[in-house]
C-alpha cells in the first residue's frame, strides 16, 4: 500500500500572468507550523542538505512571520533572525544573530533583531524586506541581496513620539502589510 500523499498547489501572480505550481509529499512529511492548520509540506534543509533548525530552539517558533517571495519561497522572520526558504525546502540566513537581541544596523549576522518580530513585508519589486521589530520599537529594512539591515524608523526607546525616522518612538508595533512595502521606500 502506498503512503497517503498531500497535494499543495502554491498560485503565483506576476503583473500579466499567473503561475500555478503543484507539490505532491508523502503525508509523512507534513509538518504542523500553526494551531490554525497551516502545514509545511516537506522538511527544511541547510544548503549543504543537513536538516534545518531554528536558532534558539529553546524559544516558541509559533512567533514567526512569513511571507511570500516572488520567485515561489518564502522569508521567515523568527527569533532575532531573517532565513530565505526556498520552493524547494532550502533555508539560508539573510540577517540577524541569535545571540544578540540589540537591534543594532549591520550587514548579516552583525545586523541584530529582538526576539519577537511581529510584522513582515516585502517591496513590490521584491528587493527589500520591511520588519517589524517589535521586541525593539523598530521599522528596520533589509536588503535581500546584501543582508544589510538598516534602521527605517524608531529609535529603540518605548515611547509614543511622531518623528521622521529615527526620532520617531513605537510601544511594541505590530503588522505590516504588502501596502506598505510599496509606499515606505
Amino acid at each position: 500500500m502506498n503512503p497517503p500523499e498531500l497535494r499543495v498547489t502554491k498560485r503565483r501572480r506576476t503583473d500579466d500572468q499567473v503561475q500555478d505550481s503543484t507539490i505532491t509529499t508523502p503525508a509523512a512529511f507534513i509538518q504542523p507550523l500553526h494551531p490554525a492548520g497551516a502545514v509545511l509540506p516537506f522538511p527544511l534543509k541547510n544548503r549543504d542538505g543537513s536538516d534545518w533548525t531554528m536558532p534558539g530552539q529553546k524559544h516558541r517558533a509559533d512567533h514567526c512571520e512569513v511571507v511570500c517571495a516572488h520567485d515561489g519561497g518564502w522569508f521567515v522572520a523568527c527569533f532575532r533572525g531573517i532565513v530565505r526558504v526556498s520552493s524547494e525546502g532550502l533555508v539560508w540566513p539573510i540577517a540577524g544573530d541569535p545571540d544578540n537581541d540589540s537591534g543594532d544596523d549591520g550587514v548579516g549576522r552583525a545586523a541584530t533583531f529582538g526576539d519577537f518580530m511581529h510584522g513582515l513585508a516585502l517591496s513590490a519589486d521584491g528587493a527589500t524586506l520591511f520588519v517589524v521589530d517589535t521586541t525593539n520599537n523598530k521599522i528596520r529594512r533589509v536588503d535581500i541581496a546584501s543582508g544589510a539591515v538598516s534602521t527605517l524608523a524608531g529609535n529603540g526607546q518605548e515611547g509614543n513620539e511622531d518623528g521622521a525616522g529615527t526620532a520617531a518612538q513605537f510601544s511594541c508595533p505590530a503588522g505590516c502589510t504588502n501596502l506598505a512595502a510599496c509606499w515606505l521606500h
